[in-house]
């Protein structure tokens, strides 16, 4: 099993990942992905962090670990980058009847060929009446 921590072995989880995963071997490769579930998180460089595939691994010292629990995720796999927007709070302002423009968004891995929607509430379909290219 794996998470995404700021460092592994850590109690504190990444808000925006998913705490379910899906891992598959193809060719010995591992791949990890969250599969449809969508990744909110911030833009940033986080530790892909293993725990042990069983839900409760016997140590020889007869204590356990589970890996229900973050600080059981100790093993750094690498390095993970997510690309994006960061911070996630980059608020805007335009004036009604006027024109509006905006810049300075800044995030990880941005190319310049991004989109932006202008919505009441994000992750919904809700458009904004009256506003070009909503």
């Amino acid at each position: 099993q794996f998470l995404v921590l700021d460092t592994c072995g850590t109690l504190t989880l990444v808000p925006g990942f998913p705490s379910s995963q899906e891992v598959t071997v193809t060719d010995g490769r591992l791949a990890v992905s969250w599969g449809s579930i969508a990744v909110t998180g911030s833009a940033g460089q986080y530790r892909l962090c293993w725990c042990a595939g069983e839900d409760v691994l016997q140590l020889a010292n007869s204590s356990s670990v589970t890996c229900s629990l973050t600080t059981s995720f100790r093993v750094d796999v690498g390095k993970f980058t997510l690309t994006g927007l960061a911070p996630l709070a980059q608020d805007r302002t335009c004036v009604s009847g006027q024109t509006c423009g905006f810049s300075g968004i800044s995030g990880i891995g941005l190319t310049g060929l991004e989109s932006f929607l202008a919505l009441d509430t994000c992750s919904t379909s809700s458009l904004l009446p009256r506003f070009p290219n909503s």
